[in-house]
């Protein structure tokens, strides 16, 4: 309590008072309550006061509730209440001055990147998706630091054998914290192209199949080439290379690959010929081995 002045036989608020005895006479003296102020500081966020008045009595306990503003979270009370508790709460035994501490959110990432395919020498791009204020990227490859990688996205280099499965993910940064998205894995596809070699019609399609696998060759399509028979695909245009039987052959991929349709000779009578590119002309292997001419008549 706090002396707030006299009344009755004397007045005012001087204190020591004096009072001349020339009679009988009262004196009260009026007390009350101290009051104290409460100045409450807040950036990035603001601060609920209960009971919210200009002015507490003494002993009154004051209820703090800090409010972050968006992107923003309460650290602590500084001044005249310390500690992190939420609400806070703090005696009025004099004026104080308390001061709600925020900091930036640390990132969350709300889409991480995803596994990816790429064909030998081709290129992809992985991606993140996070929230928060003021956010920095870095991409790592195999949890390495990729160079000038600082952004959202991050496109590879042209692919080649080493990358298959590579682990790519995203460091992303504020000053709140960090946070490490998922990993993707990268996986590295190779290529069958065919080539009808000198036959009309249409090639089968390219394909594409993961690195390491094995894989099986395609048919004919609809190649033709008259007076011929496809006997098979080879890896070199001459058919001086590997052979694989159509529709059934197999081998394990580990590069792009060319093969090229291989063709047989047939005669009239049905006999098949081996043949060899030599320049720009198919030369037979083997004798003739037939009795008669394309017209049917004996030789």
């Amino acid at each position: 309590y706090q002396f707030t002045g006299w009344s009755g036989g004397l007045t005012g608020t001087t204190n020591p008072g004096s009072i001349t005895m020339t009679g009988a006479k009262s004196v009260t003296a009026t007390f009350a309550l101290k009051t104290f102020a409460l100045t409450v500081t807040a950036t990035n966020g603001t601060v609920t006061k209960s009971p919210n008045a200009a002015q507490y009595d003494s002993g009154t306990v004051v209820t703090l509730t800090p409010v972050p503003t968006a992107g923003y979270q309460f650290t602590g009370w500084s001044g005249g209440l310390t500690g992190t508790a939420n609400p806070g709460s703090i005696a009025m035994n004099s004026a104080k001055s308390v001061t709600a501490n925020f900091a930036v959110n640390p990132p969350t990432i709300t889409t991480h990147p995803s596994n990816k395919s790429v064909v030998l020498n081709g290129t992809v791009t992985f991606n993140v998706v996070a929230s928060g204020q003021s956010l920095s990227y870095q991409w790592q490859k195999n949890s390495v630091n990729i160079p000038d990688a600082t952004a959202a996205s991050y496109t590879i280099p042209p692919a080649t054998l080493s990358d298959n499965n590579s682990t790519y993910q995203c460091v992303v940064t504020n000053t709140g914290g960090s946070v490490t998205s998922n990993a993707a894995t990268l996986k590295v596809q190779c290529t069958i192209t065919y080539y009808g070699n000198g036959g009309t019609g249409n090639e089968p399609g390219v394909g594409t199949y993961d690195y390491n696998s094995f894989v099986t060759v395609a048919n004919g399509g609809s190649l033709e080439l008259s007076g011929f028979v496809l006997w098979c695909w080879n890896t070199q245009s001459d058919g001086k290379g590997t052979d694989y039987a159509l529709s059934t052959g197999q081998f394990q991929i580990k590069g792009n690959v060319s093969l090229y349709a291989k063709w047989q000779v047939r005669d009239i009578e049905g006999n098949l010929y081996d043949t060899v590119h030599i320049g720009t002309q198919i030369w037979m292997k083997q004798n003739l081995r037939t009795t008669k001419y394309k017209n049917n008549t004996k030789i």
